[in-house]
């Protein structure tokens, strides 16, 4: 699934272009909060099942053989945690939301075929070549997006919440000191033209569809389609392609 800067980069554009969104900051920091769950105690990879509202979609995680339970999983949430107050921050839990929303869209439209086409190949190695690439795009988005200082302010501005039987406020709160502190601590230039996987095309694609879901599916959404209306969001997204390579 997406590392933590196309989330980040995913819930910029989106918050710019879904209005409604009060605390940004908290968006933000909600748009990376289901993976907090890697640095709470005693982690294992069932946990992920839970915060991404992936249970029995598959035999284990990442492995997706029902995705249509996934996707109703997802509207639950939106109807039934977001709707009713289930968190302290409305921004946090559309954030959470919209990592939900972009793990999905990725699995159908990129991981699962490609771990299908690499799994029947039985070539391990390109697997491997895969999951570099795919850390190495998010770090030269970090590197490379026009949006990265703004996005680290309002990451830094977040205010971490906890989900009751999803996550836990502590274990974002480590989740946001690695982001700022860790995890983008790095020396040297990523370099991306070579990737066979996650090619900047691809991935700026995929990013694209993923804002005009979110924004499609944002919380304030259900009550307007409930009475039959339905709001046509014309996507103004920001492009990292007049950036300096």
């Amino acid at each position: 699934m997406p590392y933590p800067m196309i989330h980040m980069q995913i819930a910029w554009r989106a918050a710019f272009l879904s209005g409604g969104i009060r605390r940004p900051g908290d968006f933000i920091l909600g748009s990376v909060a289901p993976d907090a769950v890697h640095f709470h105690d005693g982690f294992c990879r069932e946990m992920k099942e839970t915060t991404h509202l992936w249970k029995g979609c598959g035999p284990f995680w990442g492995a997706t053989t029902d995705p249509e339970r996934w996707k109703r999983n997802i509207e639950r949430f939106r109807q039934d945690v977001i709707r009713s107050g289930g968190c302290e921050s409305p921004d946090f839990a559309a954030g959470y939301l919209a990592h939900l929303l972009s793990d999905y869209l990725y699995d159908v439209r990129i991981y699962t075929p490609l771990r299908k086409r690499l799994e029947s190949s039985g070539d391990s190695a390109a697997f491997m070549e895969y999951r570099a690439e795919a850390r190495s795009f998010d770090q030269w988005l970090h590197q490379n997006s026009p949006d990265r200082e703004r996005i680290w302010e309002l990451l830094s501005a977040g205010r971490p919440c906890g989900i009751r039987g999803l996550i836990l406020k502590e274990d974002v709160e480590r989740q946001q000191n690695s982001l700022l502190q860790e995890q983008f601590v790095h020396s040297g230039d990523y370099e991306i033209s070579g990737n066979l996987y996650c090619t900047r095309e691809k991935m700026e694609a995929f990013m694209e569809e993923c804002v005009r879901l979110i924004v499609d599916n944002r919380p304030e959404e259900v009550s307007r389609k409930n009475r039959g209306s339905r709001t046509k969001v014309k996507s103004r997204i920001g492009s990292i392609r007049e950036k300096v390579k």
